[in-house]
């Protein structure tokens, strides 16, 4: 049986918590004003547009997360060993998109060789076409030379370090561009992608 509550007109419907206070109210066109958070159990998640599809929901593991990371260098033919002064970076997650902040800025470097890689990404890349994304740089100094031009892009599950001028085919950096030297390479960047 369905129990029917219709608050007169310009009143709501409240209900409040051990104190007396407001907790849920509903108006009467229909707005709810909750007070505290929602909780919602395990695999649970929110519809929205009225859809029933799973391109409709956002809930479950894929709804909302934010987190730290650790950014670390990997060459491309192995073999590097590097030692960071700090490696930092910071992930919001909504839904299967992800983005990411982070720097670093080296200690020191032996070894290596080959192109340049950020690993240690928060989240797996997604394989699909749709998935490769770009990044921006905002700060890039102690590498060897300076482009006019500074990006990047996620191949597989690293962020590589590219770059080339306006109407300029990009290029990738060597390891061979890294300074060796205590506190030399550091970098601040910038960039999303689509997980799994």
């Amino acid at each position: 049986m369905t129990r029917f509550f219709k608050p007169d007109s310009g009143q709501a419907l409240e209900i409040q918590d051990e104190g007396g206070s407001a907790a849920l109210t509903i108006e009467t066109d229909g707005d709810v004003n909750l007070a505290q958070d929602i909780y919602l159990a395990a695999g649970k998640g929110i519809y929205f547009d009225g859809g029933t599809t799973s391109a409709n929901y956002l809930g479950g593991s894929d709804a909302y997360e934010e987190g730290s990371w650790s950014p670390i260098l990997i060459s491309g033919g192995g073999g590097e060993v590097v030692i960071f002064r700090e490696n930092t970076g910071y992930y919001t997650k909504v839904g299967n998109q992800v983005f990411c902040v982070g720097w670093f800025r080296t200690f020191s470097i032996a070894g290596g060789s080959g192109s340049v890689f950020v690993g240690g990404l928060p989240f797996q890349q997604s394989n699909d076409v749709y998935s490769a994304s770009s990044g921006v740089f905002g700060l890039l100094s102690g590498f060897t030379g300076y482009p006019s031009y500074i990006s990047g892009c996620l191949n597989e599950s690293y962020f590589q370090f590219g770059d080339g001028g306006y109407g300029s085919a990009l290029s990738w950096y060597d390891w061979s561009d890294l300074r060796t030297t205590n506190d030399s390479n550091q970098t601040r960047f910038a960039f999303c992608y689509r997980t799994t």
